[in-house]
Formats: C-alpha cells, structure tokens, sequence
C-alpha cells in the first residue's frame, strides 16, 4: 500500500513528530494531573486506577494485532485495512458487551459500588479505540507521524479543559472518566478527518486469514505483557486499599510518562521502519543508532527524577502524595532497564517472527508470576520492585532469539550505553549536592533541574557526544524550515 522508502533521516523525523506529539500532550496532561491532584482525593484516583486496569487489558484485543499485522505486512492494500476494520469493530462490540455484565460483578470482588459505572461508561473507549487503532496502521505505514502530532494535540487540549471544568464543579471521579473518553474521542476523530483512507464496506475472508494469522500472536503477546504489566496494581487494589493503589499508580506516572514517550516513539517510528527494510544488516544498524538515541534522552532523565523525586512530590503534588516517592524510584530504575530490552522485540516483529514473541512471553510470565506472588507477602514497595526484576528478565529472554536471528554484540551496545550513563551520573552528583545545600523544596527543585540539565548537556558538548550532535543537526534543520 506505501512505497515508503525509509532511511535515517525519515526515521529521525519520523521520532521528532513522534517525540513530539507526546511530549506536548504529555505536558498538557502533566498539568492537568497536576491540578486534579490537588483538586482530588487518591481515593478517586484509586478507583480509576482499578478500571483502568480492565479497560486496558480489554482494549489489547482491539488496539495489538491486527494493526501490528497490517504495519508489518509489505504489500497492505485498502482492502487489507477495511477488513480489518470491520474485524475489529465488530470485536469491540463483544468486549463491551463482556465489560457491562461483569462491571457488577468487578465492583462486588472490590466491594465499591461505584465502579459498576464508571466501568461500564469508561469501556465506551474500546469501540472508539477500535477504529483508533486501524487508523494509526495507516499512518504508520506512511510514516507521516506529522498527524498524530495535531491529533493528539487537539484531544489533549480539548479533554483538558473538560476534566477541570468537572473537577472544579465537584464531580469527583466523573472529571477523571470524562477526561479519558474525551481525549480518545476527539483523537479518533481528527486522525479520520485528515488521513486519505476510509473505511470501505468490503471484507475478505482469504485477506484477513494471513493477517490474522500473524496478528493473533502479536495479540496474545501483548495480552499476556498487558495482564502482567497491571497484575501489581490488581493486587495492590484488592489486598491492600485504593489509596495505595493511587499512590503506587501515582509513582509510575511520571517514569511512565517520560520512558513512553521516548520508548514508545521509537518503537512507533522503528516497527514500521525496520518492517519496510528486509535487509537483516540495516535492521541492526537501524536498531543500533536508535538506541543510543534513547539512552542518551532516557538515562538523565531517569537518574534525574530519582535524586529529585522527593522535592518534585512536595513542590508539584503537595504532601498528601509524598507516599508516592519510593514507587517513583523503583520505577526509574526499572526504565533505565527497559531501555536496553525496548528495540529487541521490534526486530523480532519487523522479520515476521510474531510466533518467537509469543513463547517468549509464554517462558516469562509463568516466572513473573511466581515472583509477584511471593513479592505480595511483603508490602506495596515489595509488589513494586518486581517491575525491576521483570525488567532484567525481560532483557536476558529477549536477547536469545535476537543473538539467534540478526545478531547482538553485548560488549558492542555496552559501549554505546557507557557515554550516555557516565555523563548521567555525572549530573546525578552536581543535583544530590544541591539537595543537601539547599533546603526550601521549590528552590532546591528549581536549582537542581537547571544544574543538571546544564552539567548534561555542558558534558555532551566537551566530549561531542554522537547523539547530542545528531539530534542539534535535526532541530537545526526542522527550525530553518
């Protein structure tokens, strides 16, 4: 369907629209969240939390698969795309239907009433995220990233506005459900109002067999990461409170918000890419150049917010969620993890090995599962600190297929990393010293931000950092256009 031809150039533009995108709705929401916590109890936002951990596992099935299916396959037709689309529409039809007879059922094993609702009016997002989802296959494929750019923008703005609005009225958990369905929708509808593709009412049998065929273990994949990913929240909810739970949920924001949108860019703008290239030698260059991207940007930040984390709570969050410090640095150093695991997974997908994913996953979880269950008998941080362990493992099972199929120099991409991490801990250092100086929380964060971002990016330019200079040239270039 795209003759896309890809090369390092569209592959940076495509993570600078990428990166941006996220970077500027995620500052919205930052915001927002900002002042919903403040506006809010953790209580409200524990009871999101436990629904938004079944409306995520639900939207796998609509959202995975078969747009994964459609990005790698190489000769995707319109036909492929409406088929696929009506596939899917009619699967979130099921699921919601699924969700609304079980919502009394969750919200007895919880015992909150209130979740029969909010459960049932927040799973209005998988028919929308249904169509969502076709859709960024299509812009994908095309690697014209520029408009999920505006899209996301608009949604981000438009929900914003209508989560505080209904915080400031008192409406409670409404504001935060309002906020969610909002942002999708309004995402979904401007990706449809800009891009060529439309949804044709044809459906072919013999085209979505193949189809289907790979996408259903990319699926059963991503279900089984999805599930184990939200298995510390769920028992976090249920054995404990929903205030921990808030404050777990709380902790991962923020190392979440800065790790998606870094990792998840790359895996956005890499997929397609390495999808395109059937040279197994460019697959590894490709890979190899990307990553050091994301360790130059991932490890700063990381190391960054775990120094700060605890003024960052008091100053921005006040001192009703400072429970919530410990959960941000266990999440920090699982990210800094991940990073090395991130492009792993793409290869394996980009070469049509969806079945290599999936046994994978099947030889991990069993492992991560025993290891939660025993973590669960010694606290929240306890239940946390599996995210680290699930980090490494990850890593160690993902490196075998990739050394096996395209090749991994462990020392080679040890090397790459080494520059990046040095000049973090540098940086690391200067901002622990402000810490103990400086003793008013809003002066000592402001100085510590500031000190370290320049410590960074003072050490990139003495050492002409590859990464520093490349990404220079890149917003040199997009700002004299």
């Amino acid at each position: 369907m795209s003759n896309t031809k890809v090369t390092g150039q569209t592959i940076i533009s495509g993570m600078f629209w990428r990166f941006g995108e996220k970077i500027t709705a995620q500052m919205v929401s930052f915001i927002v969240s900002v002042v919903l916590a403040r506006m809010l109890t953790p209580h409200d936002y524990g009871i999101v939390g436990i629904v938004y951990i079944f409306i995520v596992i639900a939207e796998v099935f609509v959202t995975s698969g078969l747009g994964t299916a459609l990005i790698q396959k190489k000769d995707a037709t319109p036909q492929d795309f409406s088929t696929l689309f009506w596939c899917n529409l009619a699967l979130s039809g099921v699921l919601y239907l699924l969700v609304f007879v079980c919502a009394p059922w969750i919200a007895a094993f919880y015992d909150i009433p209130l979740l029969t609702p909010v459960l049932r009016v927040c799973a209005l997002r998988l028919p929308i995220n249904a169509v969502n989802s076709i859709q960024n296959a299509f812009v994908s494929r095309h690697m014209d990233f520029k408009k999920f750019f505006f899209a996301t923008l608009i949604g981000t703005v438009i929900s914003a506005v209508v989560g505080i609005v209904m915080a400031y009225r008192g409406c409670g958990v409404w504001a935060l459900v309002a906020q969610m369905l909002t942002n999708t929708l309004i995402d979904t509808v401007v990706i449809f109002l800009t891009i060529q593709w439309k949804p044709a009412f044809v459906f072919s049998f013999e085209r979505a067999k193949p189809l289907v065929s790979y996408g259903w273990k990319i699926l059963s994949t991503d279900l089984l990461g999805t599930i184990f990913n939200y298995l510390n929240a769920f028992i976090i909810g249920k054995k404990y409170s929903s205030a921990d739970l808030a404050y777990y949920n709380q902790g991962n924001k923020i190392p979440e918000l800065i790790n998606n949108n870094v990792g998840s860019t790359l895996s956005a703008v890499l997929f397609p890419a390495m999808s395109i290239n059937s040279d197994i030698g460019q697959i590894r260059q490709l890979r190899r150049k990307s990553l050091k991207m994301m360790e130059y940007i991932i490890f700063p930040l990381m190391l960054g917010l775990f120094c700060v984390a605890r003024n960052m709570i008091l100053v921005i969050y006040t001192e009703k969620w400072l429970l919530s410090v410990p959960f941000i640095r266990i999440s920090c150093v699982a990210a800094i993890i991940n990073v090395f695991g991130t492009t792993l997974i793409q290869e394996i997908k980009a070469i049509g090995r969806s079945d290599i994913t999936l046994k994978m996953e099947l030889i991990k979880k069993p492992l991560f599962l025993v290891i939660i269950l025993i973590a669960m008998n010694f606290g929240t941080k306890a239940i946390a600190f599996t995210l680290v362990i699930n980090s490494i493992l990850a890593f160690c099972f993902n490196v075998y297929p990739v050394r096996k199929h395209i090749g991994f120099d462990f020392k080679m991409h040890f090397l790459d990393a080494l520059p990046a991490f040095a000049m973090s801990l540098a940086m690391c250092a200067a901002v622990s010293v402000i810490g103990v100086m400086i003793k008013n929380c809003t002066v000592c964060l402001l100085c510590q931000v500031i000190s370290g971002g320049l410590v960074y990016v003072g050490l990139s330019i003495l050492t002409r950092n590859e990464s520093y200079l490349y990404l220079k040239q890149i917003i040199l270039n997009k700002v004299k256009r």
